[in-house]
């Protein structure tokens, strides 16, 4: 068996370890060690993915406008996703033959501008046209990464929702408003991480709960107001009292709550019912490692949103799953499909892929871009199986003897996922930036592409200041003004400089009622996934002193086993140090929930 390998990440010159058990897998799928460490791996995958931009284009086959994923100056050819996935055309017109004499990347990019690609990854979609990466959307708008939603607009990351609005990773729940990670819940507002609840409001953490307002850690509770019980009917006194109707005192409360927030310990990792896992939103799983929005997995390590189940003995995968195995360096993969390598999305049904873009329903393939139930063939060119299977030995030698190497200097040899100078989509098209916010300055300088877009100047007839206070003074007039946001491109959030309300949208705030929002929804979007806890691990020590935490700011409900000294507990949590929250261990935490 290997040692632990300490080496230097070719891209950000830090220090980091190939344990034991990553050579056992590396072995496994024949892949050579990696030379970036985990987190430039992820961004530099990350930096290929597109998940919440449309733009407007003319196929490249019909000439008809079509919404893209990519946009224009990506230069490739686009075609609608039903033109793509016809019989009509011959998918192998692009193929060229491999040139000895070029790095293979640099064929691999030559390519990327010939062959076919679909203009975005959706499926089934009724009257929701203005989506990306998403499936089974019905009477939706502005939905990304998300599958099974009606009647929703501004979601992303979401699965089976209903009639919401302004929610990012909520599954199974019906008319949510500006939520974070709930799971089966009805009518929540301003709430996260909160399952199984109904009629609440600003919570946080809250499960089987009704009717409750601003709470946080409460189980199976009925109309509390700031983890206090109240009677049914002075909660519903006092709730009124709180003029949420008020976009004015709305603020002040949203201010306020999170405030309260900070005074309530968290748990050390958002985790449920795993075995052998560290990492952050990590469900249902086994022996998963450094990873991040997982569920039903088993075997995983440097992996993230990984939530269709289930997926198994994979490393370095971003987004999908669904019945996945033996992933590597790979992108938007998954669907019944292994062994797939150094990809971005190739899903349904695939085997033995290796660098390779939008294919599906394929097996033996390296180098090729938009292929749809093909096998062996090389940069799009087919070759007999017993021609495939003697010169990819030959090409995986040839990259490694000829790498190409990026404006920056890495060397990519065979083992490298793409670089992201060669991505369709800029940094800051990307979800990289979300995760790994850089300026442009700071992007370029680490070669990413970086492009400005090409924002519409709206004639604006109102500011965001002038909005009725309540939803009760709006009617259908709101529908032809054009509103200032309350950003209007000051901040760092993409802002689109204005909002539009359209008449699903306005029918749920009059079901909820709750005001109009005085932002666009890229800032909207920002704002709420500041609540995301980051991608990064640290080593930390429980802050539970026994009677109060080591902050002096929560005194403790209950008595703990550690008695009134110091918890001894320490563990890997996505909370740094620099953070405000009061950061308790699972057993410190379990026993203050009520």
């Amino acid at each position: 068996m290997n040692n632990q390998e300490q080496k230097t990440c070719q891209s950000c010159k830090t220090t980091f370890s190939i344990e034991p058990e990553d050579f056992e897998f590396y072995e496994k799928v024949k892949v050579p060690s990696p030379t970036w460490c985990r987190l430039c791996r992820l961004q530099r995958r990350m930096s290929y993915h597109n998940e919440r931009y449309l733009f407007r284009l003319k196929s490249n086959k019909s000439g008809k406008d079509i919404f893209s994923m990519y946009p224009p100056q990506a230069a490739l050819t686009v075609w609608d996703r039903e033109e793509w996935l016809a019989d009509d055309w011959d998918q192998n017109a692009a193929g060229m033959q491999y040139d000895w004499n070029k790095p293979f990347l640099q064929q691999y990019r030559e390519l990327m501008a010939k062959a076919p690609v679909p203009s975005r990854g959706i499926v089934q979609l009724v009257n929701s046209d203005y989506s990306n990466n998403g499936s089974y959307l019905k009477d939706s708008y502005l939905v990304f990464g998300s599958s099974y939603i009606e009647n929703g607009a501004y979601l992303e990351n979401s699965v089976r929702v209903k009639d919401s609005l302004d929610v990012s990773f909520v599954f199974d729940s019906e008319l949510s408003y500006e939520c974070f990670f709930n799971l089966k819940c009805y009518s929540a507002l301003y709430s996260s991480y909160c399952k199984d609840c109904q009629n609440i409001y600003f919570c946080r953490d809250c499960n089987g709960c009704s009717d409750c307002f601003g709470c946080v850690g409460l189980r199976g509770k009925s109309h509390y107001i700031f983890n206090k019980p109240h009677s049914k009917e002075d909660y519903a006194k006092r709730i009124k009292k709180f003029g949420m109707e008020s976009y004015a005192k709305r603020e002040v409360l949203k201010k306020d709550i999170s405030d309260l927030w900070l005074k309530y310990p968290v748990r050390c990792a958002k985790n449920y019912k795993n075995d052998n896992c560290t990492g952050e939103y990590i469900t249902n799983s086994k022996n998963v490692h450094q990873s991040y929005y997982i569920d039903g997995a088993e075997n995983i390590k440097y992996s993230h949103g990984l939530y269709v189940k289930p997926s198994s003995d994979s490393y370095d995968q971003y987004r999908y799953g669904d019945n996945s195995q033996l992933m590597y360096e790979c992108a938007l993969t998954g669907g019944h499909s292994a062994n797939i390598k150094f990809s971005y999305h190739v899903y349904t049904n695939c085997r033995d892929i290796e660098y390779s873009w939008n294919c599906n329903n394929s097996s033996h393939l390296f180098g090729c871009i938009g292929l749809n139930k093909k096998q062996y063939c090389i940069l799009n060119k087919q070759y007999s199986r017993e021609e495939y299977g003697g010169l990819i030995p030959e090409i995986k030698k040839h990259m490694d003897d000829m790498p190409y190497t990026d404006n920056k200097g890495r060397v990519y040899k065979y083992g490298e996922f793409m670089p992201s100078e060669i991505s369709p989509v800029a940094y800051n098209e990307s979800v990289a930036k979300e995760y790994f916010q850089l300026s442009q300055e700071e992007a370029l300088s680490r070669g990413f592409n970086w492009r400005e877009a090409n924002r519409k100047e709206y004639p604006i007839t109102m500011v965001s200041s002038d909005l009725p206070d309540t939803i009760s003074e709006v009617n259908d007039s709101i529908f032809s003004e054009v509103i200032r946001c309350e950003h209007f491109g000051t901040c760092n959030h993409e802002c689109t400089g204005v909002i539009r309300i359209i008449p699903q949208e306005l029918e749920i705030y009059k079901k909820l009622n709750v005001p109009i929002p005085h932002l666009c929804p890229n800032c909207r979007h920002a704002e709420r996934i500041t609540q995301r806890n980051t991608i990064k691990l640290f080593h930390r020590s429980c802050g539970c002193t026994g009677v109060v935490s080591s902050n002096r700011i929560y005194t403790n409900q209950y008595p703990h086993d550690h008695g009134s000294g110091q918890c001894p507990n320490e563990f890997e949590t996505s909370y740094s140090p620099e953070r405000g929250e009061i950061v308790y261990c699972e057993q410190c935490y379990q026993n203050e929930v009520i």
